[in-house]
């Protein structure tokens, strides 16, 4: 054993008995010896080591009591940061999923009072009219788009990655789901103008709206739908023990519309990045 690592075992807690074992011996040795040079009385012999060894025992409880209250201070406080630090990232987490939903929302309800006006069989002038409005001034305008909400829920979990590190996987999975909404609704806003035109003309074509605006509106619907998974999962896995309650999940009753954590696993987000680095690699050595 050499010095450093003698320092280090004796500044510990055994080390600290070890010493008060020496004392003691050293201090019974010290007694008998002076009661055999006739220093000592013999009644004075046993009472002295009774009491010094009751004063061991008093500083050796006190030592271990000392050092259990430190460390439940310190595990208490631990996990009181713990709380506070969940509780923190839970509310940030939350703001980004908040506008996240509202956001696919807003998106998607032009597309369903589109739907609805062009459902109105035989269309009226009200019907046309509206369904006219609707595409120009909600659909085509300019406005956000899915991944500005993506990008604010992500710096959001960023911002608070050691607290939801392993459930970052359920926020990846929604990154291809978004692209092909994304691609969806793009082509849609494209076809829409020259289909309008053709549905004042001829009503059959609504059928054919009302089929892509109905597909887009459940991609917009299932997104909202993960966007609520991932709110309650999080809320369960860093405040339920908070509260000592869980929030009940959602039952879907249409599979197309299944939970979140039922679709996302670990093992498939993990092969779907290795898919998308394939993919983007492969883009990149093709320019």
């Amino acid at each position: 054993m050499d010095l450093k690592t003698a320092r280090t075992w004796l500044s510990g807690t055994r080390g600290l008995y070890i010493i008060w074992f020496l004392f003691l011996i050293g201090y019974v040795i010290l007694m008998v010896k002076l009661n055999s040079s006739g220093l000592l009385p013999e009644s004075a012999l046993a009472g002295n080591i009774t009491q010094f060894v009751a004063w061991i025992l008093a500083l050796v409880l006190a030592a271990i009591h000392l050092k259990i209250s430190r460390e439940n201070d310190f595990e208490g406080g631990r996990e009181e940061t713990k709380r506070s630090l969940e509780i923190e990232a839970f509310r940030g987490i939350n703001e980004g999923i908040s506008a996240f939903s509202s956001l696919a929302r807003s998106i998607k309800s032009p597309f369903d009072s589109l739907r609805s006006y062009i459902s109105i069989s035989p269309p009226t002038e009200f019907s046309r009219k509206r369904a006219q409005e609707v595409f120009s001034s909600e659909i085509i305008a300019p406005g956000p788009n899915l991944w500005d909400a993506l990008t604010k829920l992500t710096l959001a979990i960023e911002s608070h990655e050691i607290a939801v590190v392993k459930h970052r996987y359920l926020v990846n999975y929604l990154f291809p789901q978004i692209e092909k909404t994304s691609d969806l609704i793009w082509r849609l806003k494209l076809d829409l103008p020259s289909m309008i035109s053709r549905w004042l003309q001829d009503p059959e074509v609504g059928t054919e709206i009302i089929q892509r605006c109905g597909e887009a509106s459940d991609k917009l619907l299932i997104l909202e739908g993960y966007a609520f998974d991932l709110r309650i999962h999080l809320m369960n896995e860093l405040l339920g023990d908070v509260f000592g309650e869980k929030v009940p999940q959602r039952e879907p009753t249409d599979p197309k519309f299944a939970r979140l954590t039922d679709v996302a696993t670990p093992e498939l987000v993990a092969r779907m990045d290795e898919q998308w680095i394939r993919r983007v690699v492969g883009q990149d050595d093709a320019d």
